[in-house]
């Protein structure tokens, strides 16, 4: 790549901020406690780590915090850090998955400043990103980068003392120190400058000792033969060329290729400040790797952010994505079909299979979307953040209001919110947290270009709440919250009524298991059926207000209908009385013949003896004829 040189040189200069974490020892300095009142820190950047996990969020503008993912069971250190304050990280936190581990809380106290600016000794000008590191003598304090005119400002973790201030490893100069800077919590040390001299360079190519072949990621080193104690180094590129352009002054050096166990070195190389010493070329006696393909891609969250410091690899080769997600694997991928695996602290591992790589060819946008550890394999940690307000800050005041459309609403229905953030703020994040006693709930809404944004919620209890908007602000704006907007839940009126059903006998005895279904039902309400209970009845709940005809059966009895009207809010009742069946196979006590009431049985019985007595009375008068 074109940028691959710079992109190096940037990882040499963060490699050396971390080794400078690593190697001194890193204190949180206790800071002195002012009687000023603590306020809530908006935009305090909360991180914990350990356990197997790892987890990160920003304080909003009340100074509240919650780690929601990618915090497996274990026990975590938490650690605050905010621009203008001390750093603060309290351990032994333990997180226990589907919990939240509240009060995790920090009070931070003022950091003092160092501010200056850098330049070059040859023309005068500003030095542009050089990084600028405040140590004392015991620990790391904290670095800055110079801006386009070569001014710097370190505002963050420096306690009262006397600090180091230096510029590490300036690509064309060599560094310098400033010792003996004293610097008071609260206040800014000025004018601590620093004049660069350049540097020399060193070019040259690092080869195969048989074949020539260019090797590349060798490191090469140059060391001044004296005893002025410059040194300088950097890696080789893919065609093995490399340059040394920091922390070389004028002398003598000497310059060492290693790889590995092997190593080779060019003795007595002059080199003189602002200039380049040309082809110092060296060989080692190694097998040059077997020509490799290579693997790009990116690894963002799932909302496309990018993942830092991810490790990817396949086959023999890998790599760390950088600031802005990417990655390259450049070396260990012959010719041949590959898994390509991606793993992050607080996100799932992710891999691909039959990633296809031809030596010497580039295989683009293998890339991943990452889901951090979701709550069900993560816990939760929570707490607020305050501490002094910082008069250090150049951030710009700024306001945010928050209202509501109505005083009340309904039970299930929306209340409408609305607000702006002033001086007008295009894309800011809206912290919105509605309340009801201990119940809080927490929702976000995004400003549009006027700085305006709005929020539609649905409460869920009934009762007084309130809602409170915040935002944490940003690189030129400083945080703000708004007065709490009130509003009331109230019960929503019924829409809807009951209907009760009970059925007996002719003695008034409760019929069970007698089947009740509707036969006329409101319009739009479906048909309605069910079967007594142990006391006669079954009760019809959530039915359309309106007139109701239901009928009851059971076997033996003969089926009967009533009639109701449902109310909304009610519940209307209908008692319906079944009569016995009467049925034959017992005389006229029976219950006469099937299908034949009683009654007209009677009656053929009388008529037929009528008959028969007018027969006798003929033929006692009259022959019979035949």
């Amino acid at each position: 790549m074109a940028s691959n040189r710079g992109t190096r040189n940037w990882i040499l200069v963060t490699l050396y901020v971390a080794v400078s974490l690593m190697t001194q020892a890193f204190t949180v300095a206790p800071g002195v406690v002012s009687a000023n009142p603590d306020v809530p820190l908006p935009n305090v950047m909360i991180m914990a780590s350990g356990g197997g996990g790892y987890g990160f969020n920003v304080t909003n503008a009340l100074g509240k915090y919650v780690l929601t993912q990618g915090l497996t069971a274990g026990t975590y250190n938490v650690t605050a850090m905010a621009e203008g304050y001390i750093m603060q990280e309290l351990g032994g936190i333990k997180v226990v998955v589907s919990s939240e581990t509240g009060n995790v809380n920090f009070s931070l106290r003022r950091s003092g400043g160092i501010s200056g600016k850098v330049t070059s000794s040859a023309t005068g000008k500003g030095v542009a990103n050089v990084i600028i590191t405040a140590y004392t003598e015991h620990s790391y304090g904290w670095f800055a980068m110079t801006d386009a005119d070569g001014n710097y400002k370190i505002i963050t973790n420096l306690a009262t003392g006397t600090y180091n201030v230096t510029a590490s490893l300036p690509t064309g100069f060599f560094g310098k120190t400033v010792s003996g800077v004293k610097v008071t919590a609260g206040a800014e040390t000025k004018n601590v400058n620093l004049i660069l001299d350049p540097s020399g360079i060193i070019t040259g190519k690092v080869t195969t000792k048989t074949g020539g072949k260019p090797l590349e990621g060798v490191t090469v080193m140059a060391m001044s033969s004296d005893d002025k104690g410059y040194t300088g180094y950097a890696m080789t590129e893919a065609d093995g060329t490399y340059k040394i352009e920091t922390g070389l002054g004028t002398g003598v050096y000497i310059v060492l290729a290693q790889q590995g166990l092997n190593m080779n070195q060019v003795q007595d190389v002059a080199v003189t400040a602002g200039k380049e010493t040309l082809n110092v070329n060296l060989t080692l006696d190694v097998t040059p790797p077997v020509p490799s393909g290579t693997i790009k891609g990116r690894v963002t969250d799932a909302s496309n952010n990018p993942i830092v410091d991810a490790s990817v690899s396949a086959g023999d080769g890998d790599a760390t994505t950088d600031e802005n997600g990417y990655y390259e694997i450049t070396s260990g991928l012959p010719t041949g079909t590959y898994t390509v695996y991606v793993d992050a602290h607080g996100y799932e591992p992710a891999s691909k299979d039959n990633v296809s790589v031809t030596a010497g060819s580039a295989t683009l946008n293998v890339n991943f979307k990452l889901e951090k550890i979701p709550a069900t394999k993560s816990g939760r940690i929570s707490g607020t953040v305050t501490g002094e307000e910082n008069p250090l800050a150049s951030k710009q005041a700024s306001t945010i209001t928050c209202s509501t459309t109505t005083a009340s609403v309904k039970l299930g229905e929306p209340v409408a919110v609305s607000g702006a953030v002033t001086p007008a703020v295009s894309g800011a994040t809206v912290a919105l947290l509605y309340k009801l006693g201990s119940t809080e709930v927490t929702r976000q809404a995004t400003t549009g270009a006027d700085g305006k944004y709005s929020d539609s919620y649905s409460p869920s209890a009934t009762g007084s709440w309130t809602v409170t908007a915040s935002w944490a602000g940003n690189t030129q704006y400083s945080g703000a919250a708004s007065q709490a907007a009130t509003f009331t839940v109230s019960q929503a009126a019924p829409t809807t009524g009951g209907l009760k059903v009970t059925v007996k006998d002719s003695t008034g005895k409760a019929l069970v298991g007698a089947a009740v279904s509707s036969t006329t039902t409101p319009s739009g309400q479906s048909a309605l059926s069910g079967v007594t209970t142990s006391d006669g009845s079954v009760t019809f709940a959530s039915v359309a207000p309106g007139s109701y005809t239901v009928q009851a059966s059971m076997s033996g009895y003969v089926t009967n209908t009533g009639t109701s009207s449902v109310t909304a809010g009610g519940t209307a009742s209908v008692s319906i009385t079944l009569q016995t069946q009467t049925t034959g196979g017992g005389g006229i006590s029976g219950g006469g013949i099937p299908g034949y009431p009683v009654e007209a049985l009677m009656m053929g019985i009388v008529i037929g003896a009528a008959f028969l007595m007018l027969l006798r009375k003929r033929s006692s008068s009259t022959p019979p004829v035949f």
